[in-house]
């Protein structure tokens, strides 16, 4: 393993690792669930793993671009890292604005089903396109 790819591993790892040890020390309710067992869980992992995942690739941004332990121009991980950190701030938005909205989850895909269900009775595949 070339060691720019190894100190990228390493630094996602700290920094995820340090980043959830630091929230979950936050009692912050719009980061709490009650999961299906009735405990209480955070959202948190979410977040840490982002941070993680986006600071591993930005740590070896510095290195020389084309070498054998730097694969791939600078601007490709800077993209990746854009692109890990743009993913994370949907997924967080989701979990935070989207929590009560019933079009979630399986009751979403369970409605949506039942919906294409119903909308296909009587009526050829060609001339239904609902689903």
């Amino acid at each position: 393993m070339g060691t720019n790819v190894g100190t990228a591993v390493g630094v996602a790892g700290l920094v995820g690792a340090g980043v959830y040890a630091v929230l979950r020390r936050r009692t912050d309710s719009a980061w709490l669930r009650t999961n299906h067992a009735g405990r209480t869980v955070t959202l948190y992992a979410g977040p840490a793993a982002v941070l993680g995942a986006a600071a591993g690739p930005a740590a070896v941004l510095g290195a020389a671009a084309g070498t054998a332990a730097t694969p791939g121009p600078a601007r490709g991980r800077a993209a990746g890292v854009l692109a890990v950190l743009a993913a994370g701030g949907c997924g967080a938005y989701d979990d935070l604005v989207g929590a009560d909205d019933p079009r979630r989850g399986l009751r979403g895909v369970d409605g949506a089903a039942g919906r294409c269900r119903r909308g296909w009775q009587g009526r050829r595949r060609w001339q239904h396109h609902a689903c």
